[in-house]
């Protein structure tokens, strides 16, 4: 799930901590970054230009992808204080005149629980519940998110 704690007020020291303190911990997954194309796990292969690339653009904004929060749910993506950590693996030339490195230097990228994927588990909190929440109970819920992600 997406919940959890963020220091909203400054992410970068807080995504270096995370980082440091999860080490030896799997990533949530691994994308592979080649000149023609990309990888998700050891899945198949995605054009840049294909749709399922915004999660590429995810990615770089450093935010959980909302779009494929049922994926990571299916395949039990691990979640660590609420973010999830991406594992890139990039196999292009960091220069136009450098050859490919064979075995890239795995960089980890931490991304951010939004307003839509803290909606999107209140939802989903809501329906593995068996009842439907009261909007009064679903607000409390989203408070108390709101009290985490500002500790």
């Amino acid at each position: 799930m997406a919940l959890g704690p963020i220091e909203s007020y400054n992410r970068t020291r807080y995504g270096e901590q995370l980082l440091r303190k999860i080490e030896g911990h799997p990533p949530s997954f691994t994308v592979h970054l080649h000149p023609e194309h990309w990888v998700l796990n050891n899945g198949g292969k995605f054009l840049y230009q294909h749709p399922v690339a915004s999660l590429l653009d995810d990615i770089r904004a450093h935010r959980i992808p909302v779009d494929f929060l049922d994926l990571f749910e299916d395949n039990q993506a691990p979640f660590y204080e609420g973010c999830m950590v991406v594992e890139l693996l990039d196999y292009r030339a960091q220069k136009a005149n450098q050859p490919q490195p064979e075995k890239p230097e795995p960089t980890r990228v931490i991304l951010h629980p939004t307003p839509e994927t803290i909606y999107a588990d209140i939802c989903r909190m809501n329906e593995s519940s068996g009842r439907t929440w009261t909007d009064k109970e679903a607000v409390e819920v989203e408070a108390k998110c709101g009290a985490l992600n500002r500790e």
